[in-house]
């Protein structure tokens, strides 16, 4: 991950070092509050002050000291917070998150309509996306979301809950006109032990992401260390969304279908 997604772990060095500077700054104050003025036992402080006015602590520095532990336990918050384990999601008995259709609307709030459209891949094209995706064959026939308003497209969408109902864990996958991927929601998952896939600071990762990042999304993309099939299946429902969508703004053949899903293939 590049620096702008990875600023949590930026933002822990920085507390460490603003720690161990804290530090040495406060054996400092206290090593120089506490010695002796010159070695010897004085009768009276202010005799002490008055030959030595140099050796007196310092209120100024003592202040600062204190504020700048206050930016480094800010700043230690702030790590903590930004690495704070995800809350469980408790998952529905049938383990759907999203239906096709509330997804949808979720995704594409103010736009008019949502119609999907269906992309016919050539033999050449269905052998691209299987490389791509890493699986044995693709469908000829492929579903892809469009979002208007107006005559203005507003976004794609790909659901791979359409794709297949059968797979333990289904994905969707928002992007915009540009062909970056905005967003990737979890729609159903079947394995309770892999939940992981559920943290969102895995699925943002994917956000930004474009058709020349599919090839090496795998690379690009930090899993959680419990989560092997599910995370396998968000980055191919990733990559068939980039491609799809890549096919589409290039003037690839779509058919226009209904409005609205009526029903899973």
């Amino acid at each position: 991950m590049n620096w702008t997604e990875n600023w949590p772990t930026g933002l822990m060095w920085v507390s460490v070092l603003l720690f161990v500077g804290a530090l040495f700054a406060v054996m400092r104050f206290l090593r120089n509050a506490s010695e002796r003025q010159d070695g010897l036992d004085w009768s009276a402080d202010e005799d002490a002050d008055e030959i030595h006015p140099e050796r007196r602590p310092s209120t100024k520095g003592f202040v600062a000291v204190w504020v700048l532990v206050f930016v480094v336990a800010m700043a230690l918050s702030c790590v903590a917070l930004a690495h704070r384990p995800g809350r469980d999601r408790v998952l529905p008995p049938d383990g759907v998150l999203w239906t096709p259709e509330a997804l949808l609307q979720d995704f594409f709030r103010s736009s008019e309509q949502v119609t999907y459209q269906q992309i016919s891949l050539t033999p050449k094209e269905q052998a691209q996306l299987a490389a791509l995706t890493r699986t044995d064959r693709e469908d000829p026939t492929q579903l892809l979301y469009v979002a208007r308003t107006g005559a203005d497209v507003d976004g794609y969408a790909f659901l791979s809950e359409i794709r297949s109902s059968g797979d333990p864990a289904a994905f969707g996958v928002q992007l915009g006109t540009d062909g970056r991927v905005k967003r990737v929601e979890v729609m159903r998952l079947l394995d309770p032990d892999q939940q992981e896939v559920l943290d969102s600071r895995f699925l943002h990762q994917y956000e930004g992401r474009t058709f020349s990042d599919a090839p090496r999304l795998h690379r690009g993309v930090e899993r959680p260390v419990e989560c092997t099939s599910a995370c396998r299946d968000a980055t191919q429902a990733v990559r068939r969304a980039l491609f799809l969508v890549s096919k589409a703004q290039s003037g690839g053949e779509l058919e226009v279908a209904s409005p609205m899903p009526t029903e899973r293939r």
